[in-house]
């Protein structure tokens, strides 16, 4: 999902829960909410540090859904809701296994508010602006190699490495429609901040990333760019077949609305479309 959407329906949510309705007074600040986020953040802190795995049953209370990214990988994406504080989450799992995860906490505008959260969440935190912290992650390293061990790091670029991730977004297409705004998807987003570095051996690589996102991304440069690609056509034809053989088909989006279709028609389309 887009960040932009995300911090939207932040906003939206923080200015309901501090300022009510529009001419509403403002409420109170409830102290023993803040109480309640001390003791949550600190216990996360502490089980991220002791015990990562844990940050699983605290985060996620109840059944939830797991969205296959292929290749025997799946991932669950959400936000926990905790008094004034938010805590977005993507758990990935390998064949139902945690594997991996990135925590991103994000804390009220209001002035009342935004100090003190912010020295709260420093037990586990730190932040990128007034509301949001940067990412942390668990296992990040291993989200950032191929999936087979025997295909060479094409690349240290932290860019393309990130994108090799699953947190870099898992979503294949373009935008997302919100309003009369069209919302650059998270995974074109970060695509797009590194195709000019691309060589053949690192899309290559891209396709053996641990994000389904990534990979079509892959899959469409390779076939908008043939001339580069030459003397590696058999092998990325190969590792192509074997992607659509896997995800045949693909949860994008399309007019705004969530939708599934076929990998390899979707990439087609992008393939004759200039963005």
């Amino acid at each position: 999902m887009s960040k932009l959407f995300v911090f939207i329906i932040f906003i939206c949510c923080s200015t309901t829960l501090l300022f009510g309705q529009e001419g509403a007074k403002v409420e109170d600040v409830n102290q023993q909410l803040i109480s309640n986020d001390s003791l949550f953040i600190k216990k996360l802190a502490d089980t991220y540090k002791t015990n990562p795995a844990g940050v699983l049953d605290l985060l996620i209370t109840s059944k939830h859904t797991m969205e296959d990214i292929g290749f025997g990988y799946a991932d669950v994406s959400s936000v926990y809701n905790s008094g004034y504080l938010r805590i977005s989450y993507q758990f990935v799992f390998l064949k139902d296994s945690l594997i991996s995860y990135k925590l991103d906490a994000g804390i009220p505008y209001d002035a009342r508010l935004n100090t003190r959260y912010r020295k709260i969440c420093t037990l586990l935190f730190k932040f990128k602006n007034e509301i949001h912290s940067k990412p942390v992650y668990f296992n990040y390293d291993a989200m950032s190699r191929p999936l087979n061990d025997s295909i060479k790091i094409a690349s240290k670029n932290k860019k393309i490495r990130f994108l090799m991730t699953p947190f870099s977004g898992v979503t294949y297409g373009y935008y997302l429609v919100m309003g009369y705004f069209l919302i650059k998807l998270d995974s074109r987003i970060n695509f797009d901040a590194i195709k000019s570095k691309l060589t053949p051996e690192t899309d290559y690589m891209l396709l053996f990333s641990k994000n389904p996102a990534a990979r079509l991304c892959a899959v469409e440069y390779y076939y908008k760019n043939p001339g580069r690609f030459v003397n590696m056509k058999d092998k990325f034809e190969q590792r192509i077949a074997a992607i659509y053989k896997d995800m045949p088909i693909i949860t994008t989006r399309i007019d705004g609305h969530e939708t599934n279709q076929y990998a390899e028609e979707m990439v087609k389309l992008a393939v004759k479309t200039s963005f």
